[in-house]
């Protein structure tokens, strides 16, 4: 399953995960799209408004992350938000070379 950091994400993935185990299905873990915990951003305490809103976004997702460990649901890897859409093979590409980068 491929989801994005978003405060619907927990519920959903519960939900998917009883409808799968309704139908004897295998689940092995799901790909958190369009990550922003590897920007690195300015020291805390900016003032700047874009900073602000990416410093939420990152709180957001890293509130997604322990809820999905609390609840025990596997992560099979954090994609990175690009900046294109990926519809091609040199595409594919730039996700790859996002997973070279040394994760935190």
């Amino acid at each position: 399953m491929v989801t994005t950091p978003t405060p619907d994400t927990v519920p959903e993935v519960r939900h998917f995960l009883e409808t799968l185990r309704e139908h004897r299905l295998h689940f092995d873990g799901i790909a958190l799209n369009r990550t922003l915990s590897d920007l690195a951003l300015p020291p805390q305490g900016s003032d700047e408004p874009g900073i602000r809103v990416l410093a939420a976004l990152q709180e957001r997702e890293a509130a997604v992350l322990r809820e999905l460990a609390s609840n025990q649901i596997e992560l099979c890897a954090r994609l990175p938000e690009l900046a294109r859409d990926v519809h091609s093979v040199e595409d594919l590409l730039y996700v790859a070379l996002a997973f070279d980068q040394p994760r935190k």
